[in-house]
Protein backbone atom coordinates (compact mmCIF):
# COMPACT_ATOMS: atom_id res chain seq x y z
CA UNK A 1 0.00 0.00 0.00
CA UNK A 2 1.27 3.59 -0.92
CA UNK A 3 2.44 5.70 2.02
CA UNK A 4 2.98 9.28 2.19
CA UNK A 5 4.09 11.79 4.50
CA UNK A 6 2.52 14.64 5.82
CA UNK A 7 4.28 17.67 8.14
CA UNK A 8 5.90 19.44 10.00
CA UNK A 9 3.06 22.39 11.00
CA UNK A 10 -0.50 22.35 11.13
CA UNK A 11 -2.25 25.17 9.03
CA UNK A 12 -6.42 26.06 9.88
CA UNK A 13 -6.48 21.89 10.14
CA UNK A 14 -5.50 21.70 6.02
CA UNK A 15 -3.22 18.76 6.77
CA UNK A 16 -5.19 16.59 8.86
CA UNK A 17 -8.11 17.37 6.34
CA UNK A 18 -5.53 15.97 3.64
CA UNK A 19 -4.41 13.00 5.76
CA UNK A 20 -8.28 11.64 5.63
CA UNK A 21 -8.64 12.20 2.40
CA UNK A 22 -5.41 10.28 1.37
CA UNK A 23 -6.67 7.86 3.98
CA UNK A 24 -10.26 7.47 2.18
CA UNK A 25 -8.54 7.04 -1.07
CA UNK A 26 -6.30 3.97 0.48
CA UNK A 27 -3.34 5.19 0.71
CA UNK A 28 -0.91 4.90 4.51
CA UNK A 29 -0.21 8.36 6.16
CA UNK A 30 2.32 9.65 8.12
CA UNK A 31 1.57 12.90 9.86
CA UNK A 32 3.13 15.06 12.43
CA UNK A 33 2.28 18.45 13.85
CA UNK A 34 4.43 20.22 15.80
CA UNK A 35 2.35 23.27 16.52
CA UNK A 36 0.88 23.78 20.17
CA UNK A 37 -2.38 23.00 18.56
CA UNK A 38 -4.15 26.14 20.48
CA UNK A 39 -7.35 25.72 18.12
CA UNK A 40 -7.65 22.11 19.11
CA UNK A 41 -7.40 20.97 15.17
CA UNK A 42 -7.87 16.94 14.87
CA UNK A 43 -4.46 15.33 16.01
CA UNK A 44 -2.85 12.81 14.07
CA UNK A 45 -2.49 9.16 15.42
CA UNK A 46 -0.11 7.40 12.73
CA UNK A 47 2.91 9.58 13.85
CA UNK A 48 5.32 6.71 15.04
CA UNK A 49 7.59 6.28 18.47
CA UNK A 50 10.42 7.82 16.29
CA UNK A 51 8.27 10.65 15.38
CA UNK A 52 6.63 11.07 18.42
CA UNK A 53 10.07 10.86 20.21
CA UNK A 54 11.62 13.93 17.93
CA UNK A 55 8.41 16.08 17.88
CA UNK A 56 8.72 15.59 21.97
CA UNK A 57 12.34 16.94 21.77
CA UNK A 58 11.91 19.65 19.35
CA UNK A 59 9.21 21.12 21.68
CA UNK A 60 11.49 21.33 24.72
CA UNK A 61 14.37 22.64 22.73
CA UNK A 62 11.92 25.27 21.58
CA UNK A 63 10.71 26.11 25.01
CA UNK A 64 14.47 26.74 26.29
CA UNK A 65 16.45 29.84 26.75
CA UNK A 66 18.68 31.19 23.58
CA UNK A 67 21.57 29.74 25.41
CA UNK A 68 21.14 26.71 27.37
CA UNK A 69 23.07 23.38 28.63
CA UNK A 70 19.65 21.96 28.12
CA UNK A 71 18.86 22.89 24.50
CA UNK A 72 22.14 22.07 23.32
CA UNK A 73 21.67 18.74 24.52
CA UNK A 74 18.11 18.91 23.16
CA UNK A 75 19.38 19.86 19.94
CA UNK A 76 21.64 17.21 19.57
CA UNK A 77 19.01 14.47 20.22
CA UNK A 78 16.63 16.00 18.26
CA UNK A 79 19.18 16.10 14.90
CA UNK A 80 20.00 12.69 15.99
CA UNK A 81 16.42 11.12 15.81
CA UNK A 82 15.28 13.77 13.29
CA UNK A 83 18.07 11.65 10.67
CA UNK A 84 16.27 8.43 11.81
CA UNK A 85 12.94 9.95 10.70
CA UNK A 86 14.60 10.68 7.44
CA UNK A 87 15.86 7.55 6.92
CA UNK A 88 12.74 5.88 7.95
CA UNK A 89 10.54 7.80 5.73
CA UNK A 90 12.61 7.34 2.71
CA UNK A 91 11.77 3.31 3.20
CA UNK A 92 8.56 3.52 3.64
CA UNK A 93 7.50 6.80 1.75
CA UNK A 94 6.09 7.04 -1.56
CA UNK A 95 6.08 10.66 -1.29
CA UNK A 96 6.66 14.06 1.41
CA UNK A 97 4.48 17.23 1.33
CA UNK A 98 6.16 19.52 3.49
CA UNK A 99 4.16 22.68 4.30
CA UNK A 100 5.24 26.45 5.30
CA UNK A 101 8.22 26.23 3.86
CA UNK A 102 9.95 23.39 6.63
CA UNK A 103 11.53 20.44 6.39
CA UNK A 104 13.65 18.17 8.98
CA UNK A 105 17.16 19.93 8.27
CA UNK A 106 18.00 22.87 7.10
CA UNK A 107 20.79 21.63 4.37
CA UNK A 108 20.53 19.81 1.26
CA UNK A 109 21.36 16.67 1.82
CA UNK A 110 17.78 15.95 2.76
CA UNK A 111 16.31 16.06 -0.74
CA UNK A 112 19.27 13.82 -2.28
CA UNK A 113 18.02 11.16 0.25
CA UNK A 114 14.61 11.68 -1.12
CA UNK A 115 15.79 11.64 -4.77
CA UNK A 116 17.97 8.55 -4.04
CA UNK A 117 14.81 6.62 -2.87
CA UNK A 118 12.54 8.05 -5.40
CA UNK A 119 10.16 9.73 -2.70
CA UNK A 120 8.32 12.70 -4.38
CA UNK A 121 8.67 15.83 -2.90
CA UNK A 122 5.72 18.44 -2.70
CA UNK A 123 5.93 21.72 -0.25
CA UNK A 124 2.74 23.66 0.16
CA UNK A 125 3.26 27.86 0.89
CA UNK A 126 0.55 29.16 2.81
CA UNK A 127 1.54 33.33 3.12
CA UNK A 128 4.15 34.61 5.11
CA UNK A 129 6.42 31.22 4.72
CA UNK A 130 6.92 32.52 0.91
CA UNK A 131 5.49 36.45 0.61
CA UNK A 132 8.66 38.75 1.04
CA UNK A 133 8.68 40.35 4.63
CA UNK A 134 8.11 44.05 4.11
CA UNK A 135 4.90 43.32 2.08
CA UNK A 136 3.49 41.19 4.75
CA UNK A 137 0.98 42.19 8.00
CA UNK A 138 2.95 39.85 10.64
CA UNK A 139 5.81 42.26 9.80
CA UNK A 140 4.88 45.34 10.16
CA UNK A 141 6.65 46.63 13.28
CA UNK A 142 10.16 44.75 12.77
CA UNK A 143 13.04 47.31 12.00
CA UNK A 144 14.23 47.95 8.28
CA UNK A 145 17.22 46.45 8.82
CA UNK A 146 15.63 43.02 9.78
CA UNK A 147 13.01 43.37 6.78
CA UNK A 148 15.88 42.94 4.53
CA UNK A 149 17.82 40.31 6.24
CA UNK A 150 14.45 38.54 6.67
CA UNK A 151 13.93 38.81 3.01
CA UNK A 152 17.40 37.52 2.03
CA UNK A 153 17.11 34.23 4.39
CA UNK A 154 13.36 33.71 2.78
CA UNK A 155 14.84 33.92 -0.63
CA UNK A 156 17.47 31.49 -0.14
CA UNK A 157 15.19 29.02 1.06
CA UNK A 158 13.02 29.04 -1.71
CA UNK A 159 15.95 28.95 -3.78
CA UNK A 160 17.25 25.64 -2.40
CA UNK A 161 13.44 24.10 -2.39
CA UNK A 162 12.97 25.51 -6.06
CA UNK A 163 15.61 23.36 -7.13
CA UNK A 164 15.41 20.33 -5.41
CA UNK A 165 11.61 19.83 -4.64
CA UNK A 166 9.61 18.01 -7.24
CA UNK A 167 6.38 20.44 -6.75
CA UNK A 168 5.74 23.58 -5.62
CA UNK A 169 2.04 24.81 -4.37
CA UNK A 170 1.56 28.39 -4.22
CA UNK A 171 -0.09 31.01 -5.14
CA UNK A 172 0.19 34.10 -6.96
CA UNK A 173 -0.04 36.53 -4.44
CA UNK A 174 2.54 35.35 -2.65
CA UNK A 175 4.94 34.16 -4.94
CA UNK A 176 7.38 37.51 -5.44
CA UNK A 177 10.61 35.34 -5.00
CA UNK A 178 9.84 32.29 -7.31
CA UNK A 179 11.39 31.96 -9.81
CA UNK A 180 9.92 28.51 -11.80
CA UNK A 181 6.80 27.62 -12.82
CA UNK A 182 4.71 26.22 -9.19
CA UNK A 183 1.22 24.50 -9.19
CA UNK A 184 -1.91 27.26 -8.27
CA UNK A 185 -3.27 25.89 -4.40
CA UNK A 186 -6.77 26.74 -5.72
CA UNK A 187 -6.44 24.49 -8.67
CA UNK A 188 -6.36 21.83 -6.15
CA UNK A 189 -8.38 22.97 -3.89
CA UNK A 190 -8.11 24.85 -0.45
CA UNK A 191 -8.21 22.12 2.06
CA UNK A 192 -10.15 22.03 4.77
CA UNK A 193 -11.58 19.24 7.28
CA UNK A 194 -14.66 18.27 5.44
CA UNK A 195 -15.30 15.43 8.20
CA UNK A 196 -15.28 17.54 11.01
CA UNK A 197 -18.01 19.83 9.72
CA UNK A 198 -20.13 16.98 8.71
CA UNK A 199 -20.00 16.16 12.71
CA UNK A 200 -21.20 19.73 13.40
CA UNK A 201 -23.65 19.79 10.90
CA UNK A 202 -25.31 16.85 12.50
CA UNK A 203 -25.00 18.65 16.50
CA UNK A 204 -27.84 20.82 17.92
CA UNK A 205 -28.12 23.82 16.01
CA UNK A 206 -29.80 27.52 16.10
CA UNK A 207 -32.80 27.61 13.81
CA UNK A 208 -31.13 30.76 12.04
CA UNK A 209 -34.10 31.06 9.65
CA UNK A 210 -36.56 32.22 12.63
CA UNK A 211 -34.45 34.96 13.40
CA UNK A 212 -35.53 38.38 12.24
CA UNK A 213 -32.09 39.71 12.07
CA UNK A 214 -29.06 38.66 10.50
CA UNK A 215 -25.97 37.33 12.49
CA UNK A 216 -22.59 38.82 11.52
CA UNK A 217 -19.78 36.74 12.75
CA UNK A 218 -16.07 37.43 12.81
CA UNK A 219 -13.48 35.14 13.56
CA UNK A 220 -10.06 36.71 13.97
CA UNK A 221 -7.24 34.77 14.63
CA UNK A 222 -4.82 37.23 15.48
CA UNK A 223 -7.06 40.75 14.92
CA UNK A 224 -4.11 43.06 14.40
CA UNK A 225 -3.29 41.04 10.95
CA UNK A 226 -6.87 40.56 10.04
CA UNK A 227 -7.53 44.26 10.57
CA UNK A 228 -9.96 44.00 13.00
CA UNK A 229 -10.07 47.24 14.10
CA UNK A 230 -11.28 48.76 10.66
CA UNK A 231 -14.21 46.04 10.92
CA UNK A 232 -15.18 47.27 14.12
CA UNK A 233 -15.36 50.93 12.79
CA UNK A 234 -17.50 49.78 9.96
CA UNK A 235 -19.74 47.46 12.29
CA UNK A 236 -20.42 50.61 14.88
CA UNK A 237 -21.02 52.90 11.90
CA UNK A 238 -24.01 50.61 10.84
CA UNK A 239 -25.23 49.93 13.81
CA UNK A 240 -25.22 54.03 14.29
CA UNK A 241 -27.42 54.10 11.07
CA UNK A 242 -30.05 51.90 12.61
CA UNK A 243 -28.78 49.24 10.59
CA UNK A 244 -30.57 45.85 12.68
CA UNK A 245 -27.92 43.15 12.64
CA UNK A 246 -26.12 41.51 15.39
CA UNK A 247 -22.52 41.15 15.50
CA UNK A 248 -20.20 38.14 17.08
CA UNK A 249 -16.99 38.39 17.30
CA UNK A 250 -14.98 35.06 18.81
CA UNK A 251 -11.43 34.96 19.54
CA UNK A 252 -8.84 32.19 21.48
CA UNK A 253 -11.42 29.44 20.94
CA UNK A 254 -11.74 25.82 19.82
CA UNK A 255 -12.04 25.12 16.24
CA UNK A 256 -15.02 22.95 16.80
CA UNK A 257 -16.70 25.98 18.62
CA UNK A 258 -15.97 28.11 15.81
CA UNK A 259 -17.25 26.15 13.47
CA UNK A 260 -20.89 26.05 15.80
CA UNK A 261 -20.49 29.79 15.12
CA UNK A 262 -20.35 29.75 11.97
CA UNK A 263 -23.25 26.95 11.31
CA UNK A 264 -25.77 29.47 12.72
CA UNK A 265 -24.33 32.81 11.24
CA UNK A 266 -26.19 34.22 8.36
CA UNK A 267 -22.59 36.16 7.18
CA UNK A 268 -18.96 36.19 7.99
CA UNK A 269 -16.50 38.96 7.84
CA UNK A 270 -13.44 37.13 7.07
CA UNK A 271 -10.44 40.03 6.58
CA UNK A 272 -9.38 43.28 5.52
CA UNK A 273 -6.03 43.37 3.00
CA UNK A 274 -5.92 39.62 2.22
CA UNK A 275 -4.05 38.72 -0.78
CA UNK A 276 -6.50 35.62 -1.15
CA UNK A 277 -9.54 35.50 -2.64
CA UNK A 278 -11.46 33.90 0.35
CA UNK A 279 -10.26 32.32 3.71
CA UNK A 280 -9.61 29.04 5.02
CA UNK A 281 -12.81 30.28 8.03
CA UNK A 282 -14.33 31.24 4.22
CA UNK A 283 -14.44 28.15 2.96
CA UNK A 284 -15.69 26.49 6.32
CA UNK A 285 -18.46 28.99 6.41
CA UNK A 286 -19.47 27.88 2.67
CA UNK A 287 -19.48 24.45 3.85
CA UNK A 288 -22.76 26.08 5.68
CA UNK A 289 -23.84 28.10 2.62
CA UNK A 290 -23.10 30.98 4.77
CA UNK A 291 -21.02 33.75 2.38
CA UNK A 292 -17.51 35.35 3.13
CA UNK A 293 -16.82 38.73 2.76
CA UNK A 294 -13.71 39.42 2.48
CA UNK A 295 -11.34 42.89 1.53
CA UNK A 296 -8.05 43.04 -0.63
CA UNK A 297 -6.02 44.61 -2.74
CA UNK A 298 -5.55 41.40 -5.46
CA UNK A 299 -8.51 42.09 -7.72
CA UNK A 300 -6.31 42.69 -10.68
CA UNK A 301 -4.27 39.87 -9.91
CA UNK A 302 -7.45 37.39 -9.94
CA UNK A 303 -8.23 39.06 -13.02
CA UNK A 304 -5.08 37.75 -14.83
CA UNK A 305 -5.59 34.37 -13.95
CA UNK A 306 -5.49 32.17 -17.14
CA UNK A 307 -7.98 29.61 -15.39
CA UNK A 308 -10.81 31.06 -13.86
CA UNK A 309 -12.42 28.09 -12.80
CA UNK A 310 -10.14 27.56 -9.86
CA UNK A 311 -11.21 30.17 -7.87
CA UNK A 312 -13.66 30.36 -5.12
CA UNK A 313 -16.68 32.24 -5.97
CA UNK A 314 -16.10 34.86 -3.16
CA UNK A 315 -17.35 37.99 -2.17
CA UNK A 316 -14.06 40.23 -2.65
CA UNK A 317 -13.61 43.79 -2.43
CA UNK A 318 -11.65 46.62 -2.27
CA UNK A 319 -11.14 48.33 1.08
CA UNK A 320 -13.01 51.48 0.14
CA UNK A 321 -16.02 48.83 -0.67
CA UNK A 322 -15.76 47.00 2.09
CA UNK A 323 -18.44 49.20 4.22
CA UNK A 324 -20.99 49.81 1.38
CA UNK A 325 -20.78 45.45 0.30
CA UNK A 326 -20.97 44.77 4.45
CA UNK A 327 -24.17 46.91 4.15
CA UNK A 328 -26.14 45.34 1.41
CA UNK A 329 -24.92 42.09 2.56
CA UNK A 330 -26.69 42.71 5.50
CA UNK A 331 -29.71 44.67 3.99
CA UNK A 332 -30.08 42.26 1.34
CA UNK A 333 -31.28 38.96 2.26
CA UNK A 334 -31.72 37.15 -1.30
CA UNK A 335 -28.40 38.58 -2.51
CA UNK A 336 -26.80 36.99 0.79
CA UNK A 337 -28.13 33.53 0.08
CA UNK A 338 -27.57 33.51 -3.91
CA UNK A 339 -23.78 34.23 -2.36
CA UNK A 340 -24.14 31.45 0.35
CA UNK A 341 -25.27 29.22 -2.45
CA UNK A 342 -22.70 29.74 -4.96
CA UNK A 343 -19.87 29.07 -2.60
CA UNK A 344 -21.87 25.76 -1.45
CA UNK A 345 -21.69 24.74 -4.89
CA UNK A 346 -18.34 25.11 -5.47
CA UNK A 347 -17.77 23.49 -2.56
CA UNK A 348 -20.22 20.23 -3.72
CA UNK A 349 -18.35 19.94 -7.05
CA UNK A 350 -14.67 20.91 -6.40
CA UNK A 351 -13.91 20.57 -2.64
CA UNK A 352 -13.94 17.56 -0.69
CA UNK A 353 -10.76 15.83 1.66
CA UNK A 354 -10.86 12.64 -1.12
CA UNK A 355 -10.98 14.64 -4.32
CA UNK A 356 -7.87 17.25 -2.87
CA UNK A 357 -5.96 14.39 -1.88
CA UNK A 358 -6.75 12.59 -5.47
CA UNK A 359 -5.23 15.99 -7.21
CA UNK A 360 -2.33 15.67 -5.09
CA UNK A 361 -1.92 11.97 -6.48
CA UNK A 362 -1.59 13.37 -9.61
CA UNK A 363 1.44 15.16 -8.70
CA UNK A 364 3.08 12.33 -6.75
CA UNK A 365 2.36 10.11 -10.10
CA UNK A 366 3.91 13.26 -12.30
CA UNK A 367 0.08 13.41 -14.26
CA UNK A 368 -0.71 17.20 -13.10
CA UNK A 369 -3.04 19.11 -15.38
CA UNK A 370 -1.53 21.88 -17.55
CA UNK A 371 -3.69 24.46 -16.19
CA UNK A 372 -2.54 23.93 -12.89
CA UNK A 373 1.01 26.12 -13.49
CA UNK A 374 1.23 29.43 -13.00
CA UNK A 375 4.57 31.19 -14.09
CA UNK A 376 5.82 34.12 -11.48
CA UNK A 377 7.03 36.36 -14.42
CA UNK A 378 2.95 36.48 -14.79
CA UNK A 379 2.56 38.41 -11.83
CA UNK A 380 3.99 41.49 -10.07
CA UNK A 381 2.04 42.03 -6.70
CA UNK A 382 3.31 44.66 -4.34
CA UNK A 383 0.37 45.00 -1.95
CA UNK A 384 0.85 41.73 0.29
CA UNK A 385 -1.18 41.80 3.29
CA UNK A 386 -0.64 45.26 4.02
CA UNK A 387 -3.23 48.57 3.07
CA UNK A 388 -2.93 49.96 -0.65
CA UNK A 389 -0.09 51.77 -1.36
CA UNK A 390 2.15 50.94 2.28
CA UNK A 391 3.62 47.94 0.65
CA UNK A 392 5.29 49.85 -2.54
CA UNK A 393 6.30 52.50 -0.08
CA UNK A 394 7.67 50.07 2.04
CA UNK A 395 9.95 48.54 -1.20
CA UNK A 396 10.87 52.04 -2.18
CA UNK A 397 11.66 53.23 1.89
CA UNK A 398 14.15 49.71 1.74
CA UNK A 399 15.55 50.36 -2.61
CA UNK A 400 16.29 53.67 -1.45
CA UNK A 401 17.61 53.62 1.98
CA UNK A 402 20.16 50.45 1.13
CA UNK A 403 19.49 49.44 -2.66
CA UNK A 404 17.06 47.83 -4.95
CA UNK A 405 18.59 44.32 -4.70
CA UNK A 406 18.32 44.36 -1.27
CA UNK A 407 14.45 43.58 -1.80
CA UNK A 408 15.50 40.07 -3.24
CA UNK A 409 13.28 40.69 -6.27
CA UNK A 410 13.74 40.88 -9.95
CA UNK A 411 13.30 43.55 -12.47
CA UNK A 412 10.14 43.63 -12.95
CA UNK A 413 9.11 44.67 -9.42
CA UNK A 414 11.53 47.69 -10.68
CA UNK A 415 9.39 48.42 -13.24
CA UNK A 416 6.36 48.08 -11.11
CA UNK A 417 7.40 50.44 -8.44
CA UNK A 418 8.58 53.28 -10.92
CA UNK A 419 5.32 53.42 -13.11
CA UNK A 420 2.99 53.22 -9.43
Amino acid sequence: MRTVFLGLFEVCGQYSALESGFKKNGWNTIRVDLTDNHFAYRQTQDAGILLRLWQLFWRLKSKEPRISLNKIIYKLICESLAFLCVVSICLRCDAVIFGYATKFFKGNWEFYLYKLFKVKTIFIFHGTDARPPYLSAKYRDISDSSLCEMASISLTNIQKIESHADYLVSSPTISQFFAKPYIHSHALGMMFDSEEMISVTKSKSENKFVRKIPRVVHCPSDPKIKGSVEIRAAVAKLKSEGVKFEYIEILNVAHKEVLEKLRDADLLIDCMNSDGPIGNIGMEAGFFSVPSLVSGNASDIFSMMPVKKHLPPSIYVEPENFYDELKRLINDHEYRQIAGDRIRTYIDTYISNAKIAKRYEQLITDDADEDWYLVPAMFSYCHGSLPYGEGIENMRRLSNKYSFESLQLDERFQTHIDNV
